[in-house]
């Protein structure tokens, strides 16, 4: 993804740190080493699973999918998910939800209007569901389209966004992965 297209995903949606945002290159990333300076940020070598679940939700990404950015030193944690292919991401944010509902949570200056509910992890926790669209790239390989489902639960609110070029095809197994995700 081109740096400012990234960016500006990040702060619609997401409000990503620049650190994320950064990680969703047009080529793979380089993963970062770890050091005591990242220690709140996840380590390289850490399994996709372990900083999933870090995050207190359970999604399964399809295999070759790989933390390539993320933040971890404020309340809100924020982590960037890439193939080794480029062209697509996933971004989770999950912060404490501080008596939030769902409905409070989706009306947020992050999250795009209108949408629609939904019912998740395998029909056990409710979520709200909203497509968007990227137009700012001035070349359609890089406009980027995508969608992003938010669920909150008593501990976190958690925003998950599937992005994609938009001459790349969506990724079924990756939309039934963000589908079926799990806030814990």
């Amino acid at each position: 993804m081109k740096p400012h297209l990234a960016a500006a995903l990040a702060v619609t949606l997401l409000a990503l740190s620049a650190a994320g945002a950064r990680a969703q290159s047009a080529s793979p990333a380089p993963r970062p080493s770890p050091s005591p300076a990242a220690s709140a940020t996840p380590a390289a070598s850490a399994t996709l699973a372990n900083v999933v679940r870090s995050l207190g939700i359970e999604l399964r990404l399809p295999s070759g999918w790989a933390v390539v950015g993320g933040n971890f030193e404020s309340g809100t944690r924020a982590l960037v998910v890439g193939p080794e292919a480029g062209g697509e991401a996933v971004i989770v944010r999950s912060e404490p939800a501080n008596g939030r509902t769902l409905e409070a949570f989706r009306h947020g200056p992050d999250f795009p209007q209108p949408g629609r509910a939904l019912r998740i992890c395998n029909g056990t926790q409710d979520g709200w569901y909203a497509d968007y669209a990227d137009d700012r790239g001035t070349a359609e390989n890089e406009r980027y389209t995508g969608f992003v489902v938010i669920a909150v639960d008593a501990a976190n609110a958690v925003a998950v966004a599937y992005s994609h070029r938009r001459t790349l095809a969506e990724n079924d197994a990756v939309r039934r992965a963000v589908l079926n995700l799990c806030v814990r």
